[in-house]
C-alpha cells in the first residue's frame, strides 16, 4: 500500500524529533565529555541541559545537589561551566595542559539561578604568528587542553592552519612539481606562519616528509574536536602564493616577485600569481577541494593578500586595481564554494597606514558583497580602525585585542582602556564578534580572558572582575593578593604591547643608548608599583599552581627593573676609568643573575628545556630532532638570516638567560673591563661583530644546555622582596 500524505507527514515529524533529540544529545554529550576530561572526579556533580532558545545564553542553577548549566548548545554550555568554575569555585582552567585544574572539596551549590547572554554572536581567537611562537612544537595533548579552554571562554571561531603544508603538497604535485621541490620550498615548522603570510620562502628548509604527514594527522584531531565544541574553524584559501619553481611550469603566467619582507634576502623573496590571471582560479579550486577533502569546512577561510608586503610597482595605490583584486580573489572563493566567507586580518590597515588609506579600504572591501568578507580589527589597543572607516564600510568585523608581540614575557596591556574601547565599539560600531590575536602566549592569560569575557552581559563590574581574578590566582580572598592585582591592572599594566620590545638585560649590550640594535629597552609601568605588587604576592602565605606562576613572571620584572641600577653603575664606573668599581660591580651582578636564573627555574612553565624537549620529541631521527631543536632556537635568537629579528621572540626562560642573554652581558662586560684595564674605549664594532658570531652560534647548537639548582619560588620570592 502507498503511503498517504498525512503518513508521510508524521514520518517526517518523527523523523524531525529524533533528529532533534539526536542533536540534543550531541551537544549535552560534548559538554559532558569536556567537563569529564578537565575534572574527572567531580565531572558527575554537573547536569548539562539544552535549551531551545534562539539566542547564546546559559543559566546556572542547582537541582537535587547538582550544578545545572542549562544553554542551546555545547559551546555556550561551556562558557556557563567556565562562569561557575570562575565565581563559585575560585577557579581558572589554563590553557597550558600541565596546569592542574583543583576544585574545592565541596563544590557550592547556586542558591538562585543566574542567566547571562552573549553580547556579539561571535568570538576569534589565535594570529598565524601564534602558530610559530607558542604553537609550533604542541601536540595532541597540548591542543586538547587549549581547545577546551577556548570553549570555556566562549571562543567559536578559532583560526586553524595547522597541518596546510599536507593540503599544498598535493596541489603543487598536481601542477607537476616534485616532493624535492615541495619540501625545498617550505619553511622550517617556526617560519611557517610567515611562509603561510606570503613573508618568506625556503628559510632553513628543507620541511621534513615527517612534520607534514604529523600535522596533518594533528590537524584532523584539531578540527574535529573544535566542531564538536561548538566551533567553526577558520581554514585557509589560496592567496596567489606560489614557488618560484612555478615560473617555469606556468609560462606566460602573470607571477610577479613580491617585495621583501624585513631584511630578509632574495633566496627567500616570495612570488604572487596576479589574481587577474586565469591559473589564480584553477588553484584555488585545487586547493579547497583537497583541503575540504583533508579537513572538511565551515565555509570561513583566512585569506591576506597584503600583510607587511605588496607587489606593486612603485607609486601611487589605485583604488580600482585593489577593487579589482578583490572582487576576482572573492569570486574563486564563491566559485568552489558558494556559502564561502572571506576573512581577512586588519593588522595591514594599521600597519601600513600611507598605503591604506580611507578611500583605499572602502574600494578594496565594497567590491565584495555584503557579508561575505569579515575584518580583524586586530590591535583595539591602539587603533580601532571600524572608527575612521564607517565600520568597515558596512561589512561585518570582529573587534581584537592583541596584547602581544613574539611571544615576549612584558607586561603589557593598558587594562583600563581596553574596557572602554570595547564598550565604546558595542554602542556605536556593532561588531560581529570579539577576538584575541596574540602572536604568543606571553605572561598575561587573564587579559585575554578578561575580552572574552566582554564578550557576555556578565554582572560583574570590573573591580569585582579584578577581586575574582585575584581569588582565582590562589588567593581564595586574601586581602594581599588582592591589593596586589589592583596595583597590577590599574597601575602596571598601563600601555599596549609594542613590538621589537624587550629589558635591557634581554637585549645586545651597549653603554650608548643610541646604538641601533634589533630590539629596544622598554618599560610599560613605575617599577616602584612592580616591587609593590611583588612584594605583596611574596608574602601573601599563598601558593598553588596559578600564584607560582604571577611570582615568577611578576619577580623576573622586578629583577630585570633592579638590573638597571648595575647597567647604569657599570656605565659610571667605566667613564671614571675605575676598573675596581667595574670588578665589585661585575662581581655583585653575577650573584643577582645567579638568583634570576634560579627563579626562572623554579617553574617550569618558564624553560627553554621545555621548548627544546618539545621541538626534538616531533623528530623521528636523530638528525630530524636536532633540526627542529636548531629551528626553535634561532627563532628564539637571531630570527633571519641578516639580524634583522634578533631578539623579537625574547622571552625570559631559564636555559635561555643563563645560555644566551646573561654570556652576552659576560661578553660585554669583559669587553669594557678590559678597554679600561688596556686605556681604550670599548671597540662596539668588534663586539658587535663578535656577539652577532655568537647569536648565529647559539642558534645552530644542539649542544647541552648550562642549569642551576631551582630554587624553592616562594622561599626565593619572599627573599628577593625584603
Amino acid at each position: 500500500m502507498k503511503p498517504t500524505y498525512f503518513m508521510s507527514l508524521l514520518c517526517a515529524a518523527a523523523l524531525a524529533v529524533f533528529a532533534s533529540s539526536c542533536s540534543a544529545d550531541k551537544e549535552v554529550s560534548a559538554a559532558r565529555a569536556l567537563a569529564g576530561r578537565l575534572m574527572p572526579r567531580e565531572a558527575s556533580h554537573f547536569k548539562f541541559v539544552r535549551t531551545s532558545e534562539a539566542v547564546q545564553a546559559f543559566t546556572i542553577s542547582s537541582d537535587k545537589g547538582k550544578i545545572v548549566i542549562a544553554a542551546p548548545d555545547a559551546n555556550t554550555m561551556a562558557v556557563g561551566l567556565n562562569y561557575y568554575l570562575k565565581n563559585w569555585c575560585d577557579v581558572t582552567v589554563s590553557w597550558y595542559a600541565a596546569d592542574k585544574v583543583v576544585l574545592p572539596a565541596e563544590l557550592p551549590l547556586p542558591q538562585e539561578p543566574l542567566r547571562v547572554e552573549s553580547r556579539v554572536p561571535e568570538r576569534f581567537f589565535l594570529n598565524y604568528c601564534t602558530f610559530g611562537y607558542s604553537l609550533v612544537w604542541w601536540q595532541w595533548k597540548d591542543w586538547e587542553r587549549l581547545i577546551d579552554w577556548m570553549a570555556l571562554n566562549g571562543v567559536n571561531r578559532p583560526l586553524a592552519i595547522t597541518g596546510q603544508e599536507a593540503v599544498w603538497q598535493k596541489v603543487w604535485r598536481e601542477m607537476g612539481m616534485s616532493d624535492e621541490q615541495i619540501c625545498a620550498y617550505f619553511t622550517a615548522p617556526p617560519f611557517l606562519p610567515w611562509q603561510r603570510m606570503m613573508n618568506i620562502d625556503r628559510w632553513m628548509g628543507p620541511l621534513p616528509q615527517g612534520w607534514i604527514d604529523s600535522q596533518a594527522k594533528l590537524q584532523k584531531q584539531i578540527v574535529r574536536r573544535e566542531r564538536e565544541l561548538g566551533m567553526k574553524p577558520v581554514l585557509t584559501a589560496f592567496s596567489g602564493h606560489i614557488p618560484a619553481d612555478m615560473k617555469e611550469l606556468l609560462p606566460g603566467a602573470d607571477i610577479r616577485p613580491v617585495s621583501l619582507w624585513d631584511g630578509f634576502g632574495e633566496e627567500c623573496r616570495t612570488y604572487i600569481l596576479h589574481p587577474d590571471d586565469p591559473n589564480f582560479a584553477r588553484i584555488q579550486k585545487l586547493f579547497l577541494e583537497e583541503q575540504t577533502k583533508m579537513f572538511g569546512t565551515d565555509h570561513i577561510y583566512g585569506l591576506d593578500i597584503f600583510n607587511e608586503v605588496d607587489f606593486f610597482e612603485s607609486g601611487p595605490w589605485d583604488p580600482a586595481e585593489l577593487s579589482r583584486i578583490s572582487h576576482h580573489v572573492y569570486e574563486t572563493l564563491s566559485a568552489v564554494d558558494q556559502d564561502a566567507i572571506w576573512l581577512q586580518m586588519g593588522w595591514m590597515m594599521y600597519y601600513d597606514r600611507a598605503h591604506w588609506t580611507p578611500e583605499i579600504i572602502k574600494a578594496y572591501l565594497s567590491s565584495v558583497p555584503q557579508g561575505r568578507v569579515i575584518m580583524l580589527d586586530y590591535f583595539l589597543e591602539k587603533s580601532m580602525i571600524w572608527d575612521y572607516t564607517e565600520g568597515f564600510y558596512g561589512q561585518p568585523y570582529y573587534l581584537c585585542f592583541l596584547g602581544n608581540f613574539g611571544g615576549n614575557t612584558l607586561i603589557e596591556g593598558d587594562f583600563d582602556d581596553i574596557g572602554p574601547r570595547i564598550e565604546k565599539t558595542m554602542a556605536e560600531g556593532a561588531p560581529a564578534g570579539l577576538g584575541c590575536t596574540l602572536e604568543g602566549f606571553g605572561i598575561s592569560p587573564y587579559l585575554y580572558e578578561y575580552v572574552l569575557d566582554k564578550a557576555w552581559a556578565s554582572p560583574l563590574s570590573d573591580g569585582q572582575w579584578i577581586e575574582k581574578l585575584a581569588d582565582r590566582r590562589d588567593g581564595h580572598g586574601n586581602a594581599d593578593v588582592r591589593e596586589a592585582w589592583k596595583l597590577l591592572l590599574h597601575d602596571a599594566y598601563v600601555k599596549p604591547a609594542v613590538s621589537s620590545a624587550g629589558s635591557r638585560l634581554c637585549n645586545r649590550p651597549s653603554f650608548d643608548p643610541n646604538h641601533p640594535a634589533p630590539t629596544w629597552a622598554y618599560s610599560a609601568c613605575d617599577p616602584e608599583i612592580l616591587e609593590r605588587a611583588f612584594s605583596l604576592l611574596a608574602h601573601s602565605g599563598c601558593e598553588g599552581d596559578a600564584i607560582r606562576f604571577d611570582l615568577v613572571a611578576l619577580g623576573t620584572k622586578v629583577m630585570e627593573n633592579r638590573f638597571d641600577a648595575y647597567i647604569d653603575a657599570l656605565r659610571l664606573a667605566y667613564s671614571q676609568k675605575d676598573a675596581v668599581a667595574m670588578e665589585d660591580i661585575l662581581d655583585e651582578a653575577e650573584g643577582f643573575m645567579e638568583d634570576m636564573e634560579a627563579l626562572l627555574a623554579s617553574d617550569g612553565r618558564f624553560s627553554l628545556q621545555g621548548w627544546i624537549d618539545a621541538a626534538r620529541a616531533m623528530g623521528r631521527t636523530p638528525a630530524e630532532k636536532d633540526y627542529y631543536e636548531r629551528s626553535g632556537r634561532t627563532l628564539l635568537a637571531s630570527w633571519g638570516g641578516a639580524g634583522q629579528l634578533t631578539d623579537y621572540a625574547a622571552r625570559q626562560w631559564s636555559g635561555l638567560f643563563l645560555n644566551y642573554y646573561k654570556v652576552r652581558w659576560d661578553m660585554f662586560a669583559e669587553e669594557a673591563l678590559q678597554a679600561v684595564l688596556d686605556g681604550r674605549e670599548i671597540d662596539q664594532q668588534a663586539f658587535d661583530k663578535a656577539v652577532r658570531e655568537f647569536e648565529l652560534a647559539f642558534g645552530n647548537s644542539t649542544a647541552p644546555l648550562k642549569t642551576v639548582e631551582p630554587a624553592d619560588t616562594y622561599e626565593l620570592c619572599r627573599r628577593l622582596a625584603q
